[in-house]
């Protein structure tokens, strides 16, 4: 969807550069950036209010939740780093993914490390990786979560301290 918005910005800037018009051909390719980084802030989410709505059978009710995207540290995805959406659950001994097909924890006791990390809405300073560490039967494992629970992703990206201050408070600091 962003890349729909923003595609005439440059689009625009092609087309009077070539017909003469360069004064408006240059505004557009000035503003080109700016569209972009405001569509993918503005409806980089389109649709998140559906899939979170979807999946709130999966949210326990007492326990803190926070909608997030999820992927393993395996995956690779060019335009979205989210290889699944669901619930990051904070119990009292663990911290767990619950996604539709997909759930992961990770126990008190194996946590290690609890930082950020970057992905490409990084780049944008539009969000970023919760990345938990840990160690379970003696091998390093991470889960990789980003909020999902704002509208916006500049919203989440200013989400993702507090959430990341409240794990580690939770977990590090409990020990």
């Amino acid at each position: 969807m962003p890349l729909l918005i923003a595609l005439p910005f440059p689009l625009l800037a092609f087309y009077f550069d070539r017909i003469g018009k360069t004064n408006l051909g240059t505004l557009f390719w000035a503003l080109s950036p700016f569209a972009f980084w405001m569509t993918i802030n503005f409806f980089g989410l389109f649709l998140n209010g559906r899939l979170r709505k979807s999946l709130l059978p999966l949210r326990p009710g007492a326990q803190k939740a926070w909608f997030v995207g999820f992927a393993r540290p395996s995956y690779r995805g060019w335009l979205h780093p989210h290889e699944f959406v669901g619930w990051l659950i904070l119990n009292d001994d663990s911290v767990e993914f619950l996604g539709e097909n997909h759930s992961y924890r990770l126990n008190r006791d194996e946590i290690i490390a609890i930082r950020k990390a970057w992905n490409i809405h990084t780049l944008l300073s539009l969000g970023g990786w919760i990345c938990l560490e840990g160690r379970v039967s003696g091998q390093r494992v991470r889960m990789l979560v980003e909020p999902r629970e704002r509208a916006t992703m500049l919203g989440n990206f200013l989400l993702r301290n507090q959430i990341i201050r409240e794990l580690q408070n939770h977990f590090l600091l409990k020990r």
